[in-house]
């Protein structure tokens, strides 16, 4: 039987509702309703199901009596049901958010609407809705589902629409709200819980023991029965307030309290810890102690989880200890190939890691690294999503979170978001096809074009040997050869002029391009270079100058656009908007110094500011720099955490090694104040040898890095020398003028074969 919606604008149907709807089911109604009026022209008037005759046509929205009727009762939150019964339509589901997820896909599935990112949306127009016979239902394939876009606040009806339930896409309650994280927040908690600020000075064993002291930025001593016992009573008063909290708002309570280390190193060496990871490795001193305050807390609060981190030194599955049941395990594979799917052979320890703690764990979850956060060059990841869900599915994950920050200039973070979303809805959604959904959708007629593009970068990825993290630099970008690159921006000549009658679709395809264009700007001494090796005559076809301001243009003009006054929230679009308008204007190269000048070419590796990857350090113009242009530190003097950021003459500043996959640091050196003098000087790290995923770091959390690789060669016994061209400005340092801000400087770094 075929059910006439509306006709020409019209429509004899209501939309029905139960007399007990939550704040979410009253939206599902209103989104209906909104929706098909956008798509047909008709209103059709939301009535309470008591007010209609018997056998009027409806669309019944809800838990509403005719549905209970009819047998449609949904289970668990998230169920939801689509049924035509008769001449009615009945959009059920689970609460709180079952009847908001039928709405949104009988929205989605039969009229068309698509809710592609926070700004944009597609509503197909229909003269006339008729719908035949639907009998679907479903749940979500992952109960926890997360995008973590930085906490930007905008409106985040996006991620209910796409159906994104967890903590950061603070959904609000009446679109179903979120599964919450309580306080003190949803990871790295052992500061919150004994500060060393307010702790350290008067309970110094409460804190890692490391070569014979007590450190304060340092981890917490696990098997202290006094830091076991305040933690309980300290989780008890968070569970409490957050649960007051949320009944005065009216909003579900929280699910899950953390208990996870910080994001640093120093776990304690005191003798009873010692014992345990030497025997356990230290996820099980981690997990043993997660498991006790589990177990207490249970008593109190059985509906509680207790989060942690499977993370970093504490990745590998214990030997023996397990999870208890209200434990939930967070693997994070803090080294991941994002290059590349989880099942590719880059990543097969980290897979390895993910199914050694889903054997052992009935709460596992995934923390996936999906940014990559300097230079934002190509990166094609969308294409290995739908394996990536697949496998999760497979190792017994149910819940996933994954790190998509900087939206504005992480690459195509639109088609990005979209298609987890979707994927996580759907494990087994057909990637293909989502891709085509989205790159026709979104980009019209250049959707082609956007496509061939990704499959070249993705074809060109398979076919060269490559391993980026999230601290992948431009250097390690060597798939971005000058022909894939000149290919490419043939690629988007021809989408651009696809859609050049169209400003919203052109802006679209302009913000995809960016990517390709940065590549261009960051790595044009590599094109230059391979362009002249390969004996190539005539117009290089390639322009840095062309390449930034396009991408600076774009980047103001969408920062506007999307927040308007809110400028701080586009704040990493405003900065590398005007990196890139730098960068054009720094030469490819410049003379080496007098003391390398004379050292073989080959074994000689001279790095500028568009090499460094940078978080926190800004790139400024330095007419005292050899290129111009230097990283900038601006020196922290004041607040919490003052204690790291010293040049004494004991204390100093940090330069050294750090080797991302073995989680090892390697040769360091701290420049004191004795070290510093005036302007720029070349400060020498000693020789060492480096091994695969090696960078050289500096600053406190290692604030700057360099990706060495392109100076290794095969020999791991091969010795190199570092030096760093620093220039320590400002009344706090030795030489400093008075009149300057406290900076520190870094405008170059050459690297020496020995």
């Amino acid at each position: 039987m075929s059910l006439d919606i509306t006709n020409n604008g019209k429509s004899e149907y209501l939309i029905a509702v139960s007399g007990d709807q939550i704040p979410s089911e009253i939206t599902a109604s209103k989104e209906l309703q909104t929706y098909i009026a956008k798509s047909t022209g008709a209103t059709l008037p939301i009535v309470n199901e008591s007010d209609i005759a018997p056998n009027a046509p409806a669309i019944l929205v809800g838990h509403t009596v005719f549905a209970k009727s009819a047998g449609l009762v949904p289970g668990g939150e998230e169920q939801w049901i689509i049924k035509t019964v008769g001449n009615r339509l009945v959009l059920t589901g689970g609460r709180p958010r079952g009847t908001l997820y039928a709405v949104y896909h009988f929205l989605e599935d039969h009229l068309g609407v698509r809710w592609w990112t926070i700004w944009d949306e597609t509503v197909p127009s229909h003269s006339s809705l008729s719908i035949e016979d639907i009998d679907r239902s479903g749940a979500p394939g992952f109960a926890y589902r997360d995008i973590y876009d930085a906490e930007v606040p905008w409106p985040k009806e996006f991620y209910a629409r796409n159906r994104v339930n967890g903590h950061f896409s603070f959904v609000p309650w009446e679109y179903g709200g979120t599964i919450q994280y309580g306080l003190p927040r949803h990871v790295h908690t052992f500061d919150n819980y004994f500060h060393p600020d307010k702790y350290f000075d008067i309970h110094p064993e409460y804190f890692s023991l490391s070569k014979g002291e007590r450190i304060r930025n340092g981890q917490l001593c696990l098997t202290n029965k006094d830091v076991f016992r305040e933690w309980i009573s300290k989780m008890k008063e968070y569970i409490k307030t957050s649960y007051a909290e949320a009944d005065s708002k009216g909003e579900p309570r929280p699910v899950f309290f953390s208990i996870s280390q910080n994001d640093w190193e120093g776990s304690c060496e005191c003798n009873c810890c010692k014992a345990i990871y030497e025997k356990e490795n230290h996820s099980g001193l981690s997990l043993m102690f997660v498991n006790a305050v589990a177990a207490e807390i249970e008593k109190a609060y059985p509906e509680v989880l207790i989060d942690t981190l499977a993370y970093w030194f504490y990745e590998e599955a214990p030997n023996t200890v397990k999870p208890r049941d209200n434990v939930r395990i967070r693997v994070c594979d803090i080294g991941e190939d994002i290059m590349h799917s989880i099942t590719h052979d880059n990543n097969k320890h980290g897979l390895r890691r993910l199914g050694d703690w889903s054997k052992i764990t009935k709460h596992t979850n995934i923390w996936k690294y999906g940014v990559i956060y300097s230079p934002n060059l190509p990166i094609p990841s969308q294409l290995d999503y739908a394996e990536d869900v697949k496998a999760y599915k497979t190792n017994g994950v149910e819940g996933v979170f994954i790190e998509l920050e900087n939206i504005m200039t992480t690459d195509m973070w639109e088609m990005k978001a979209w298609m987890l979303a979707k994927l996580y809805e759907d494990p087994y959604a057909d990637s293909e096809t989502l891709v085509n959904d989205f790159t026709n959708g979104y980009y019209g007629p250049a959707g082609l074009y956007i496509r061939e593009y990704l499959n070249a970068i993705h074809d060109a990825l398979q076919k060269t040997p490559s391993y980026i993290n999230f601290g992948g630099t431009a250097s390690k970008y060597s798939y971005i050869t000058y022909d894939l690159v000149r290919t490419c921006d043939a690629i988007f000549d021809k989408a651009e002029a696809a859609v050049s009658g169209d400003e919203a679709l052109l802006d679209r395809v302009q913000m995809a391009r960016t990517s390709l264009d940065r590549a261009i700007c960051y790595r044009t001494k590599d094109l230059v270079n391979e362009y002249e090796n390969s004996g190539s005559k005539g117009d290089f076809g390639l322009s840095v100058e062309v390449s930034s301001k396009r991408v600076s243009s774009i980047l103001f003009k969408m920062a506007e656009k999307r927040f308007g006054n809110m400028k701080k929230y586009a704040s990493d679009a405003y900065d590398q908007a005007g990196v890139l308008e730098m960068v054009s204007s720094l030469p490819v190269s410049v003379p080496l110094p007098e003391q390398f000048a004379s050292l073989p070419k080959d074994s000689v590796f001279d790095f500028s500011p568009k090499d460094f990857r940078l978080v926190g350090p800004i790139v400024v113009k330095d007419p005292e720099a050899d290129f111009g242009a230097a990283a900038k530190l601006d020196y922290i003097m004041s607040g919490p955490d003052a204690a790291k950021f010293i040049v004494s003459e004991t204390e100093g500043m940090p330069m050294g090694l750090c080797n991302v996959s073995e989680h090892v640091f390697g040769e360091t050196r701290y420049i004191t104040q004795e070290d510093i003098k005036p302007g720029y000087n070349y400060y020498k790290l000693n020789k060492a040898k480096f091994h695969p995923s090696e960078y050289f770091n500096m600053f406190w959390d290692w604030t700057l890095q360099l990706d060495l690789t392109p100076t290794m060669n095969e020999d791991l016994e091969q010795e190199y020398e570092i030096y760093a061209s620093i220039k320590f400005e400002g009344p706090l340092f030795l030489n400093g003028e008075p009149a300057n801000t406290n900076g520190i400087y870094v405008e170059r770094i050459i690297v020496v074969r020995v």
